[in-house]
């Protein structure tokens, strides 16, 4: 399929949903049309020219994922006829039920088609809110902090970027409602511009929209479940050994590092977990940083940055040379970090395991913290629902 571009894409969607406001709109032209009692005649010039908008309407609805709105306006004749038959058979009860299904499918067939073009929206949005906040999130953090508020760093144009940045969150986030974030207060602020307005961005504003942003692109798919009844699976009494393997090979690049994200954002002890797109990373890879956070009874809370590296390597183990570069690397982030780790998929040299001791016997600043596949199966399987999300059917 050739490229699309995201714009035109979602230009598609709004057509789509200006159509389901359309539908909606002849449905409550109708709705009040519809017999309560017996009465026949009811199918005017009017009536008919609705049922031929509906059908228009729906027509010009595209398949989703092969689903459509296959479903007219009811004839208002049949609805009186259905009513006298259940009347006479005695069958009030059944024939109710009946009825008002018949009478409420074109509402609940235009209902399950619009949750259908959210969801699927919400997902073409995805990776491009991901980036988004990437760009927001390395705008802030080339701020200084000053008497009068924050200010950017030199050759930092940060007002404009944020503007357009918002502007694009907007676009992107379509009927998924940020009303009771500080979206509001953030588009002020950057309309008044301050040192006091910058500020408020940073350490109010922002972190309260990120959140909502996060949460909207980690909202996870149902999962299928094998299984009518989960008594019955006890009851069955299953045999056999219990493994915390992971089957990595179903994972990309992309999804692994969205794991090590939810993993990470999902664990009370790490906090402002944020992704890092270096512009000129070879492998076009995102380093994750998050603040880790440990409490001690005696001295109190301490927070140290961390940035963590993701290697989802099947086919060869991390080794010295990756490591030495991967520290080279991180010296250019502006961000100082305490801690460097690196989780892969799969495992380390030894030559790499020997390093990173030597390392740590004489106190090498920054220390290199190891994940490997062990160490995260360890970590994921006291975290169901995030392993279960993750490694559902291979796609």
């Amino acid at each position: 399929m050739e490229e699309v571009d995201l714009s035109e894409a979602l230009e598609q969607f709004d057509r789509v949903l200006a159509n389901i406001e359309l539908l909606e709109k002849i449905w409550k032209r109708f709705e009040p049309h519809i017999p309560e009692s017996i009465s026949f005649g009811l199918d005017t010039d009017e009536i008919e020219q609705m049922r031929r908008e509906f059908a228009d309407t729906v027509e010009s609805m595209p398949a989703i994922d092969g689903h459509r709105i296959e479903t007219e306006l009811p004839i208002l004749d049949d609805i009186s006829h259905m009513r006298f038959e259940y009347a006479e058979a005695s069958l009030e009860i059944e024939g109710y039920r009946h009825l008002q299904d018949y009478i409420q499918e074109p509402k609940k067939a235009i209902d399950d088609y619009r949750y259908r073009v959210i969801k699927l929206r919400r997902k073409l949005a995805r990776k491009r809110i991901e980036h988004v906040v990437g760009i927001v999130d390395e705008c802030l953090r080339n701020t200084t902090e000053t008497e009068y508020g924050r200010e950017f760093n030199e050759g930092i144009n940060g007002w404009p970027l944020l503007g357009n940045a918002l502007d694009e969150i907007e676009r992107l986030r379509g009927q998924d409602t940020l009303q009771h974030t500080r979206v509001g207060d953030f588009r002020r602020h950057i309309y008044y511009s301050d040192a006091h307005d910058l500020r408020d961005i940073v350490e109010r504003d922002w972190p309260d929209v990120r959140t909502a942003l996060v949460d909207m692109v980690f909202e996870g798919e149902p999962l299928s479940v094998a299984v009518g009844d989960l008594g019955e699976l006890v009851r069955a009494e299953p045999m056999g050994p219990v493994t915390n393997r992971l089957p990595w090979e179903r994972l990309n690049s992309e999804s692994f590092e969205r794991l090590i994200f939810d993993l990470l954002r999902l664990t009370r002890s790490y906090d402002n977990v944020e992704w890092l797109t270096h512009p000129n990373a070879p492998d076009r890879g995102r380093d994750i940083s998050t603040e880790r956070i440990t409490v001690d009874d005696l001295t109190g809370t301490r927070r140290v940055h961390v940035v963590v590296q993701c290697k989802h390597w099947q086919s060869r183990s991390v080794n010295i040379e990756d490591l030495v570069s991967l520290l080279e690397k991180v010296q250019l982030w502006s961000r100082r970090f305490a801690v460097v780790i690196v989780a892969t998929s799969g495992r380390f040299t030894q030559d790499a395991v020997d390093w990173r001791e030597k390392r740590d016997q004489v106190g090498t600043f920054p220390p290199v913290e190891f994940w490997p596949d062990s160490h995260l199966e360890h970590l994921l399987a006291s975290r169901p629902a995030i392993r279960a999300q993750y490694f559902r059917d291979a796609e």
